[in-house]
């Protein structure tokens, strides 16, 4: 396997960024743990994310290869559909399994206030759509996906690794979540993996399923279920 150093140090500064972020995020939704700039979780891995891939591009990763070039096309839109399908049946037939392996379901406190609240539905939604489904999708299944598999050599080999990483990381950013809820992210990230490599790179397919699994999620909570 021949290895890229330099996209590889990029890839790993990146890294860095979203375990920050994350634990920036976790301090902001518990009492009495709240770190100095938690609110900056979100800007934090935007700017990381948007650094990593003005470098990774400068340092040969294509741009279509990244997942910006390629148009929704059709078959985006059918495997983002699927994608929908099987993040749910995942959901319901896994995530009663890790709620009684670790005793307690997803901690989804920070989601609290959106019951019965259409305005608070509508930001969330928002926000889900640009960025959790695109700025996550961005963050890990394009730029980090894309650079982690150029880095360890661009082969099959190196794409299995850089699906399975990302996912592993994906779950750890939703550590606020509890255990259960990084099991979930975990198997989710590698969906959103597989989707993105199904689309040969393109954003579409990942996005479309994380902003629809995100909206019915979000859905259920305004309506109490």
């Amino acid at each position: 396997m021949t290895i890229d150093r330099r996209q590889l140090i990029v890839c790993a500064g990146l890294i860095a960024v979203l375990i920050l972020s994350a634990v920036l995020r976790l301090s902001d939704n518990q009492p009495g743990l709240s770190l100095p700039g938690s609110t900056l979780a979100t800007p934090l891995y935007i700017g990381g994310t948007l650094a990593a891939a003005i470098l990774l591009i400068r340092q040969g990763v294509d741009f279509q290869r990244m997942g910006f070039g390629p148009r929704l096309r059709w078959r985006h839109l059918f495997l983002g559909l699927l994608g929908i399908v099987v993040l749910q049946i995942g959901a319901e037939l896994l995530d009663p399994i890790w709620s009684h392996i670790f005793g307690a379901p997803r901690g989804l406190q920070r989601f609290a206030k959106i019951e019965g609240s259409m305005p608070t539905y509508i930001g969330l939604l928002a926000f889900s759509w640009t960025f959790a489904a695109f700025g996550e999708e961005i963050a890990f299944r394009i730029v980090l996906l894309a650079g982690l598999t150029s880095a360890l050599g661009g082969r099959k080999t190196a794409r299995v690794i850089a699906v399975i990483f990302q996912a592993i990381l994906f779950g750890l950013v939703h550590l606020y979540q509890g255990p259960t809820g990084v099991c979930a992210a975990t198997v989710n990230g590698l969906i959103y993996g597989v989707l993105t490599i199904a689309g040969r790179g393109a954003i579409w397919p990942a996005a479309i399923a994380h902003g629809g699994a995100n909206t019915i999620g979000l859905t259920m909570l305004y309506l109490g279920m």
